[in-house]
């Protein structure tokens, strides 16, 4: 009677353990599987794009989105391809993402690391001005290396200091301003800090290149722009709303 008594108990014994084994067994093991990457591809107004590392073997990978770096993430889709668009986002607000990698084995789903956070940055318009301004610093760049010059760097309240200059052009084409100040004026209005600031203007000029070679072909116009003296350049364009009349204004300092 004793033995069946302590056999019953040894299974009892065992079959409680193999349910507490059946109960824990993980859903996920982060062992598993590697930790992914991703990227930010594109940005929308309402839209983000990521791009995924592919890791061999998984079945698909999890996406999760949070409002803030260290807020709460929660998962907003998955996808069985290297690619995942979120959608329904405001284009004024940044977002965070993290993504992870998962296989499914049976009705069991094993789970990878989570990927570092993935920051999606605010919408940003870009304009023609700032494309324009962008390919006018590449290429005064371009002529200031065959002289053995540093690259000016670009500059955001620069640009939006020449941008109203562009403008102001229409009314006043000169080196001066319609109140008649100095160009470089604006850069005090704009509370822009400087020592030593230039500025070349033009118009007629349909494209970055054109009036990169109109400047350069002018000495006076050429020794701004290969000037050792400045470190930053802002560029703006401004376009007539009939789009026959073009206006630029190159702004430099140090």
């Amino acid at each position: 009677m004793y033995k069946t008594k302590f056999t019953k108990g040894i299974h009892r014994l065992l079959m409680l353990l193999l349910c507490v084994s059946i109960l824990s067994w993980p859903v996920g093991n982060v062992q598993a599987i590697g930790k992914t990457t991703a990227a930010v591809s594109k940005r929308t107004k309402t839209t983000a794009e990521l791009t995924i590392r592919k890791i061999s073997g998984v079945t698909g990978y999890q996406v999760f989105l949070s409002n803030s770096r260290k807020g709460r993430y929660v998962q907003v889709g998955a996808t069985r391809t290297a690619s995942f668009k979120l959608s329904k986002l405001k284009k004024n607000k940044a977002y965070y993402v993290k993504v992870r990698a998962y296989k499914t084995s049976g009705s069991r789903i094993v789970t990878g690391k989570y990927s570092g956070i993935i920051k999606i940055n605010k919408y940003v318009v870009v304009t023609l001005a700032d494309k324009y301004a962008a390919q006018v610093l590449e290429l005064v760049n371009a002529e200031r290396a065959k002289e053995d010059l540093p690259a000016l760097k670009a500059s955001d309240a620069l640009n939006k200091a020449a941008n109203i200059r562009a403008k102001e052009l229409v009314t006043e084409n000169s080196p001066n301003r319609p109140d008649g100040r100095n160009g470089c004026s604006v850069l005090t209005d704009e509370k822009i800090v400087y020592e030593t600031a230039g500025e070349n203007i033009a118009s007629g000029c349909k494209t970055p290149k054109d009036v990169v070679e109109k400047w350069l072909e002018d000495a006076g116009h050429r020794a701004q722009i290969m000037s050792s003296d400045y470190t930053y350049m802002g560029v703006g364009y401004y376009e007539t709303t009939k789009g026959d009349q073009y206006y630029w204004s190159q702004l430099f300092m140090n």
